[in-house]
């Protein structure tokens, strides 16, 4: 069967010989490409004592002939076995087989002498049923794994066809006998080169003769190889050292004679260890000899490692003789770059980091997204940056021969608060705190008496005449801070000085709908603006009392409900 196991002979015959395997029969499988028992050269067909057989057997064995009418025993013995350089060791092989041995069950190399009187001379051919092509070829090679041991006149030999087998020459060779082990044998002609219709053919020649030696001629392993005419040379690299992220290159090569078309010259990427096994095609160009090559790099390429590059042709097949090392540098990058935290309050600093980096990094900043400059004396990271105001950051990446890489560009803003308030004194002991603090989204009190609260705008009373210092603590979104404190003195004088009673309203903030419950059945609701004036002031007789702020400016008051004896003050919010 022939076979054709691409690793392995890419490996042993286009290597580092340049040889081009044409033909190689190991005799495995159903089918081989071999006829066996021709007329050629007057071989026997049928009907002869020996004859030629593909089998696997090595086993010999004792049995009779009848000669004359008389039984003759004889013992053929075993075939020795074959060695390791064979394809497959102990398989099947094309060898002489005796008829009187196949008659009693041994089928293993053998032969019968043509003894002229029970056996006569005769010959057998065996030949390759199908021609080879070495057109455009040279230094064509046959080489075969064989054995005989034969005689004097018991012999194998050699033909060669360079018409298809209509007319064969013997191969000018010693004569294959004497040889009882099995041995690889190679043989060259000039006249093989340039051939359309080249074959080979293997005769066994059984001459009269008294004396023989087992083992029959047997044949293993028929391979024949090639140079071709056409020649393909690397001879180097645009650059040797390239970006492992898809950079390019171009390739030089040279070539003698003109190659088949179609024909590509395939430039082929090693894996990182220097193997072609599983090659990479890079590039083409469809020519029958060289023309410019630019070769694109694909992405995903792991870097360092020790890659190799060759260029191959397909028509005839031809690889060049000599690869160039490759070395891919890592690409640089700056991506996927967050600040944590984003905002910060001012004063404090920030974590600039990158999700992946890789080279010389160089940090920049900017104040408006465009206009960016060096962060100097760091190229580290990650980055702890103190801002003075909102800002921006970007990182790049760079060096070598791979381009620079420019990251995403975050933004860091700064929250500021400022904590600020105004006091409206209510009457009596009781005072109102409204806050003005930007920035602020919760707020903390102390009232200088042990009394604390939360919210914007809190109403405080405090126990007895005197002077009490009053603290805001105002609170950003993000937790930043701002502390101020203020000084009132307080006496009982003033608006509502009645004891105080339960009561709310709601919804406070509100667009203009203000509803009023307290702990009575009638009521003077009045409304005060901040310095005291009054706005507004209904008599009420139901709980809930529902009053209309929409005639009012927006803004902050303070609505007092009063009975006879009873009073209740809230903050209201005009949105």
């Amino acid at each position: 069967m022939k076979q054709f196991y691409l690793a392995i002979l890419l490996c042993l015959h286009m290597g580092l010989a340049a040889q081009n395997t044409l033909f190689f029969e190991t005799f495995e499988g159903v089918a081989t490409l071999a006829n066996l028992n021709t007329a050629d050269l007057g071989g026997s067909t049928t009907g002869g004592n020996n004859f030629w057989v593909i089998n696997d057997v090595y086993q010999g064995g004792s049995g009779t002939l009848t000669c004359l009418g008389f039984p003759f025993s004889f013992t053929v013995p075993n075939n020795p076995n074959q060695p390791s350089g064979i394809f497959q060791e102990g398989g099947n092989y094309m060898h002489i087989l005796a008829q009187a041995a196949q008659d009693n069950g041994i089928g293993n190399a053998n032969y019968l002498p043509a003894d002229g009187v029970c056996t006569f001379a005769e010959s057998n051919f065996a030949e390759m049923s199908d021609d080879v092509n070495t057109q455009q070829m040279q230094n064509v090679s046959l080489s075969f794994w064989w054995m005989c041991g034969g005689s004097t006149t018991s012999f194998g030999e050699l033909y060669v066809s360079t018409d298809g087998g209509n007319s064969w020459q013997q191969v000018n060779t010693p004569s294959f006998a004497n040889q009882t082990t099995w041995t690889q044998s190679s043989f060259t002609d000039p006249t093989w080169a340039n051939q359309s219709q080249l074959r080979f053919g293997f005769r066994f020649v059984n001459n009269l003769s008294t004396t023989g030696m087992d083992p029959g001629f047997a044949i293993d392993d028929i391979l024949i190889t090639a140079e071709p005419a056409v020649s393909l040379t690397l001879d180097s690299l645009s650059q040797t050292q390239l970006c492992a992220s898809e950079d390019s290159f171009e390739v030089f090569y040279s070539t003698t004679g003109l190659f088949d078309t179609p024909n590509h010259f395939v430039v082929e990427l090693s894996d990182s260890t220097g193997d072609f096994t599983q090659s990479m095609p890079l590039d083409s160009v469809n020519a029958t000899s060289a023309q410019p090559l630019n070769v694109h790099l694909p992405s995903g390429l792991a870097s360092g490692g020790a890659y190799q590059v060759r260029i191959r042709a397909t028509h005839p097949a031809l690889i060049s003789d000599s690869s160039v090392a490759l070395g891919l540098t890592p690409p640089n990058l700056a991506q996927a770059l967050t600040a944590d935290p984003a905002s910060i309050c001012e004063g404090d600093s920030t974590t600039i980091m990158a999700g992946s980096f890789q080279g010389n990094l160089q940090w920049q900043t900017s104040v408006d997204s465009v206009n960016f400059t060096d962060v100097a004396g760091f190229a580290g990271h990650p980055l702890n940056w103190q801002p003075d105001s909102n800002g921006f950051v970007r990182l790049i990446a760079s060096g070598g021969v791979c381009p620079a890489d420019t990251s995403n560009t975050v933004m860091v803003s700064i929250e500021s608060v400022t904590a600020g308030f105004t006091l409206q004194l209510l009457g009596g002991l009781e005072v109102a705190c409204f806050e003005q603090s930007p920035g602020a989204a919760t707020w903390q009190w102390s009232f200088g008496d042990g009394d604390s609260a939360t919210g914007p705008n809190p109403i405080h009373e405090y126990p007895a005449d005197g002077t009490y210092e009053i603290c805001q603590v105002a609170i950003s979104k993000i937790g930043c801070r701002d502390t101020i404190c203020q000084s009132v003195t307080l006496e009982r004088t003033g608006i509502g000085s009645a004891p105080a009673f339960e009561s709310r309203v709601y919804p406070n903030p509100t667009q203009d709908i203000l509803h009023v419950e307290w702990s009575g059945t009638s009521a003077v609701l009045t409304i005060f603006d901040l310095n005291g004036k009054v706005v507004q002031q209904t008599a009420a007789d139901s709980v809930p009392y529902t009053l209309d702020l929409g005639t009012l400016p927006p803004g902050n008051y303070w609505l007092q409900i009063q009975d006879d004896n009873r009073s209740a003050r809230h903050i209201v919010q005009r949105k």
